[in-house]
């Protein structure tokens, strides 16, 4: 056996090693897929128990429950993030990039422990924050860990970190395409034939680990997803910019909140939750994932002037609750702004251009593709990513557009 593993080790060190690496992505696709169902678990059965109707329904809670909720998880992080040693604080997508670009990879057992335990309570409490910044730091560990178990060459480290977070990514949202992108668009920051090959493997795998325990979920449902033709074009442009200055505004608060890092991490993270905690009274549909209301918006059952005050009260309450350290990602906040923002652009085109504009459904996936586009600066990951969480692909000619102008207007 340690003969076996010398000799795994010693080819992997070869430029031609796609197929041993090709056999790791498919372990290390099946054990993130794992530990992403046991994460997930360890969510939804806690809310199903406590939320009326269905795990996003924050909406059910009563006034004191969606006050009580966050400040209770905030106090609970808070404390224990008070008795960590500040390296171990350091979770989400943010550290993996870290690790990976200036430690070869190597991942700390802690952080992992950290970031299961604390990312749960996030997400149990309602924070406004999303579930696939813990689920890349947990596949990124996984993966990490394995390949330092196995005393890899540093050369092989990066592609099984990429494989951990494609596996985890699909595993989490059920978009295993989506997955391998934004391992390789987000967190390797290239591609290449040798590193695309294990992470998709590795990124199947995930996803059939995750559909054998929840079964082939969609998470939107929209139907006849079709424009009326090139005239509303110009339309997605206006769409693309008005995008583009929400995400920069997310952006800019983000930066400008990290004033207040110097403060104690007890302080801050109460802080957040406090914040939360006010704002849900009012606005409850910023509690958690918020699946149910980006429905409601397709739907078209949401007024312009609740879409607008949603989509203010969650950009400035997840740049906050982020930047002061509440263990969670930013990609569920990013879609739910978009959806709103959509929401809002596809009534007032309605209202504009009646005769030519009349699918509300469609602005709301295109105004997700574009945040979120916009603010990782990853336009292929949100266009694959909304393709997988609806099964249309009617939208992809639009979202190209859309998201092309905001990530340009963004960025610069």
């Amino acid at each position: 056996m340690l003969r076996f593993i010398h000799n795994f080790r010693h080819r992997l060190s070869d430029i031609d090693a796609l197929p041993q690496l090709t056999l790791l992505g498919a372990v290390i696709g099946c054990l993130a897929g794992l530990f992403i169902v046991v994460f997930r678990y360890a969510i939804e059965m806690p809310l199903g128990y406590l939320l009326p109707l269905n795990n996003d329904n924050f909406e059910g809670l009563t006034p004191w429950w969606q006050f009580g909720l966050p400040v209770a998880g905030a106090f609970i992080i808070g404390t224990g993030f008070h008795f960590l040693d500040h390296r171990h604080r350091h979770v989400s997508i943010g550290h993996v990039l870290e690790r990976l670009h200036n430690y070869e990879g190597r991942m700390p057992v802690v952080n992992l422990l950290v970031q299961f335990v604390g990312g749960a309570i996030s997400l149990i409490c309602g924070h406004s924050v999303g579930r696939e910044g813990p689920a890349v730091h947990i596949g990124a560990s996984i993966s990490s860990l394995i390949g330092q178990w196995l005393k890899l060459p540093n050369n092989s480290l990066g592609t099984l970190i990429g494989c951990g977070v494609a596996a985890a990514i699909a595993a989490s949202f059920n978009t295993p395409i989506a997955g391998v992108i934004f391992a390789m668009e987000v967190v390797l920051m290239s591609y290449t034939i040798v590193g695309f090959i294990p992470i998709m493997m590795a990124s199947v795998c995930g996803a059939l680990i995750a559909r054998a325990a929840f079964g082939n979920e969609l998470f939107l449902t929209i139907e006849n997803i079709e424009l009326n033709g090139l005239i509303e074009m110009p339309f997605m442009v206006i769409a693309g910019i008005i995008v583009a200055l929400f995400a920069s505004a997310y952006i800019k608060l983000q930066l400008s909140f990290g004033r207040f890092n110097h403060y104690p991490i007890f302080a801050r993270i109460m802080a957040a939750g406090l914040m939360t905690g006010c704002v849900a009274v009012f606005f409850p549909e910023i509690l958690g994932l918020g699946y149910d209301t980006i429905n409601l918006t397709i739907e078209g059952k949401l007024g312009l002037g609740f879409l607008l005050a949603l989509v203010l009260s969650k950009i400035v309450v997840t740049s906050f609750s982020i930047t002061m350290g509440i263990p969670g990602g930013i990609i569920g906040p990013q879609l739910f702004i978009g959806a709103c923002i959509g929401g809002f652009i596809g009534i007032v085109g309605n209202s504009l251009f009646p005769d030519n504009i009349h699918n509300n459904g469609i602005y709301v996936l295109l105004g997700m593709a574009a945040m979120m586009g916009a603010v990782l600066n990853a336009p292929l990951a949100a266009l694959m990513a909304v393709l997988e969480l609806t099964y249309s692909p009617g939208v992809i000619f639009p979202s190209m557009l859309i998201i092309v102008v905001a990530c340009v207007l963004t960025r610069y």
